[in-house]
């Protein structure tokens, strides 16, 4: 199972989005800080795991634990960058043997995402073949064979959460990531600092 949630970790956290924000004004009063749940951006690892309900598991970069998102099973990774939280990833459970019911959940939760941080920045329906295109019916079934790949993003002032539903190997990844905005610069650093000691 460990290896199974690092590979999950690893690869649906791969891609680093931009980073935010300039200095700030001295006189302006430092906004309320922003992560998942009650963890914020910039706790330890020891300090999230205080407040996280379940037994963590370690897996590279950070831990999961099993939980319930929005009334769907998932497993939520806590990743960490010099011990500061940096992203979560929600990555839902559910199982269904009729594939557009992947499609119901991935709509439920957009909905939900919606109402809490309102227009999404950006929303596609990536269309690697176009074979199911016009048959709404088998819009799961092209995104477990990975010919759909449906995403949207939001961006809060701190947060940038990434909503998406794609396929690998005939299983659907359903997935919400959430990124400190705040801590970008420190990902990219660990992560050039990681490719050096590779070469």
């Amino acid at each position: 199972m460990k290896y199974l949630l690092t590979a999950l970790f690893i690869m649906a956290c791969g891609v680093i989005t931009p980073s935010w924000g300039q200095d700030q004004d001295t006189n302006t009063p430092e906004p309320e800080r922003e992560g998942y749940g009650n963890a914020l951006w910039g706790m330890s690892a020891a300090e999230v795991k205080a407040l996280v309900k379940g037994a963590p598991e370690e897996v590279e970069g950070g831990f999961a634990v099993e939980s319930t998102v929005a009334g769907h099973p998932a497993i939520v990774m806590y990743g960490f960058t010099q011990d500061k939280l940096t992203l979560v990833l929600v990555m839902f459970t559910d199982s269904h043997i009729e594939s557009n019911h992947y499609i119901s959940d991935w709509k439920e939760l957009k909905d939900l995402l919606g109402q809490k941080y309102g227009v999404p920045v950006e929303i596609e329906w990536v269309w690697i073949n176009d074979l199911f295109k016009d048959d709404p019916t088998q819009y799961g079934t092209a995104v477990s064979a990975e010919q759909l790949v449906i995403y949207e993003t939001w961006k809060t002032e701190q947060t940038e959460i990434e909503h998406s539903l794609a396929g690998r190997n005939f299983q659907v990844i359903h997935k919400i990531l959430y990124q400190s905005r705040q801590h970008q610069g420190l990902r990219e650093e660990e992560q050039t600092k990681e490719h050096l000691d590779s070469l």
